[in-house]
């Protein structure tokens, strides 16, 4: 398998003048004017995403033009050290169009932006006209920078709220991540229209199942039901597992203004108490939603087997079910526990089945990662009353192992009938870099104990000894986020290259129409296989899909840190016993035994001058030679919490 270089969390135009030569005094040679996005790393220095570039060009903070993070401006290459390109902004296009959250400097009428990014206070033209404190944050949106003034002018646009309270931070990330929150009124209207598309005469035109034994498993607070299963032994001895998708596809039409909202949305994205959801509400919620006890239109992958779990057939197409009972997955995990309660038979058999399937993954070199997922419990006001960790259960991977054979299936299918094996968005994880997995295996070996690795062993191999060989260990999920950060990131991409991490050699997404918009066009492609594939535009979306997954993420994420930094108020000189989880340059970053993250500067540690060792993991102090690895615990405590950066700081207690 080819390793793809890694697409850029960018939305960048890729319209490029090429070999345009200009001459500028004072220089001898310039090449290619091009465009791209500014990425201010710090203070000093941004780096301009160029999408047909490999590597981004360096510019130094008097070569921007008063650039600021996020706009799109046009650049030229001014000379060349090694692999960097360094180059100069000639124009700006246009200026990013996010509001930039901020609040009131110490200085009357001047604001201070809370992202990291924007390195420049900003000029109020109306702060008068609200009402503001030292606590309130607000959106200004720019308005000019002119090379006379020193720092941009912006307007206030949105008030917020004080800083720390829930909903204006939550609102604050809506506006930092560019979420779009609300539907318009046509779509709206246009979705209520959609609804009415429901009849009788579709039903009949479908493959029947509402006879059958059909449930859904989800969390407890799921609204939004994707998929139902249902699985029975035939007469002929063979077995039988439907797994059915909500048919979204049926109801939102491609090109429709339904269609056009979801698209830019890309996903739903799931705040710590906010969904902003892709579709609108009826649709996520209701018509599309596998409730149960109602009809519902699916599209569906009926897979036959034979007694030892060998696939013989498979078929794809458009259905109708009935789901007769809505489990949560402690439901269903309690019953096959006890080894009884409602539809106990056909629960065990898909579990056989699911283990069955992981068993063959991992034989064909898929990652068996175990990761630490975390959730809030919170009283009525929203505030947070614990951290707790998510439980792993067996129903979780019955499900994920099913979700993934449907999606295997379906990619396989695909490539199968297209000529070039790009008529949909497949899901792509390329191959590790190797220097990354040296390194990993290095650090693994460390915190593990391992000396050798089995003769012969490929490297998924290795990673799956190490995992095992940690299982259960103080060790495990730190040595697993390690080796997920060593892997390359998944994408959406408009050939199938395989799944190095789930051992496939085709994958796509196809589960989840309802909060995910590859899937909704993978839907598509199944019902009208003819049709013939804008190729350019399928790699397009492919890039802008990616795009609006990272920034759903790092938006989760944001809101996860909000409640940390919310709960670690609480905790002011209490001791903890934490582990080191990473380093940077500055920071070592620790988990505490309540679930909270925070981070030690190192230039605040007592009695020595500590310094980064990337290769060995660790820190080290120059005069007494002290080391903190990463895997170590100590105690510490919380020195400082700013609510503004989502930060948490901690200090060592001896």
């Amino acid at each position: 398998m080819t390793s793809k270089k890694k697409i850029k969390n960018k939305n960048i135009s890729s319209k490029i003048k090429n070999r345009k030569k200009i001459k500028i005094k004072g220089e001898k040679k310039y090449e290619k004017i091009l465009r791209g996005v500014v990425d201010h790393v710090n203070e000093d220095i941004a780096y301009i995403v160029c999408e047909k570039l490999n590597n981004d060009i360096l510019v130094q903070k008097n070569n921007l033009k008063n650039a600021l993070h996020g706009d799109f401006v046009e650049i030229f290459i001014k000379s060349y050290r090694g692999k960097k390109s360094f180059g100069v902004v000639s124009k700006i296009i246009e200026r990013s169009k996010k509001l930039k959250i901020c609040t009131l400097s110490e200085k009357k009428y001047i604001a201070k932006p809370a992202e990291k990014k924007l390195y420049t206070e900003i000029v109020l033209e109306n702060a008068d006209e609200f009402n503001l404190s030292e606590k309130s944050k607000f959106g200004v949106e720019i308005t000019s920078w002119d090379k006379k003034n020193n720092l941009p002018r912006g307007k206030i646009k949105k008030k917020l709220g004080d800083i720390g309270d829930n909903e204006a931070e939550i609102n604050s990330l809506i506006l930092e991540y560019d979420l779009p929150e609300n539907f318009s009124e046509d779509v709206l209207a246009e979705s209520k229209e959609s609804v009415k598309l429901f009849s009788k005469e579709e039903i009949e035109k479908r493959r029947d199942f509402r006879d059958e034994i059909t449930f859904t498993i989800d969390p407890k607070d799921a609204k939004d039901f994707d998929d139902a299963l249902s699985v029975k032994k035939t007469s002929n001895g063979k077995i039988e597992i439907g797994i059915h998708i909500a048919d979204v596809s049926f109801f939102v039409k491609e090109n429709s203004k339904i269609d056009k909202e979801a698209y830019k949305r890309g996903c739903t994205v799931y705040l710590v108490d906010k969904t902003i959801p892709m579709l609108p509400e009826n649709l996520c919620n209701n018509i599309c939603s596998l409730v149960p006890k109602k009809e519902r239109l699916t599209y569906s992958v009926v897979v036959e087997m034979n007694k030892n779990f060998e696939i013989e057939n498979v078929w794809f197409g458009e259905t109708v079910i009935k789901s007769k009972h809505r489990f949560t997955y402690e439901d269903a995990e309690k019953i096959l526990e006890e080894k009884k309660g409602i539809f106990y038979e056909e629960l065990s058999l898909l579990q056989s089945i699911s283990k069955n399937l992981k068993e063959k993954r991992e034989n064909n070199g898929a990652i068996n990662f175990v990761t630490k997922e975390v959730y809030f419990k919170v009283n009525e006001k929203k505030e947070v009353i614990s951290i707790e960790q998510k439980k792993s259960l067996s129903t979780h991977s019955l499900i994920e192992e099913l979700m993934v054979l449907a999606n295997n299936l379906v990619a396989s299918f695909i490539k199968k009938v297209s000529k070039k094996g790009d008529k949909a968005p497949f899901r792509i994880h390329a191959y590790p870099e190797e220097a990354k997995l040296l390194e990993f295996f290095n650090f693994a070996k460390t915190v593990s104990g391992i000396e050798n690795f089995p003769q012969k062993s490929n490297n998924a191999e290795k990673i799956n000894f190490i995992l095992k060989k940690i299982k259960e260990t103080p060790q495990e999920f730190l040595v697993n986020s390690v080796a997920i950060r060593s892997m390359a990131k998944a994408i959406y991409f408009q050939k199938s290259e395989g799944h190095y991490g789930l051992g496939l050699d085709d994958y796509t997404h196809f589960t989840s129409p309802i909060r995910r918009y590859p899937d909704l066009m993978v839907h598509r492609v199944l019902k009208n296989l003819e049709q013939k594939i804008d190729r350019q535009l399928l790699e397009k979306k492919c890039k802008y899909l990616t795009e609006r997954e990272v920034i759903a993420t790092n938006a989760e994420r944001a809101s996860l840190k909000f409640k940390q930094v919310e709960f670690a108020k609480k905790f002011f000189g209490k001791n903890f016993e934490g582990q080191i989880i990473g380093f940077s340059e500055k920071n070592i970053f620790v988990e505490l035994e309540n679930n909270i993250e925070g981070a030690m500067e190192l230039n605040a540690i007592q009695g020595d001058n500590y310094k980064f060792i990337k290769k060995f993991h660790c820190v080290v102090g120059k005069k007494l030679g002290r080391k903190y690895c990463i895997g170590d615990f100590l105690k510490v405590s919380i020195k400082e919490i700013d609510s503004l950066k989502r930060q948490i700081y901690l200090q060592i207690e001896r």
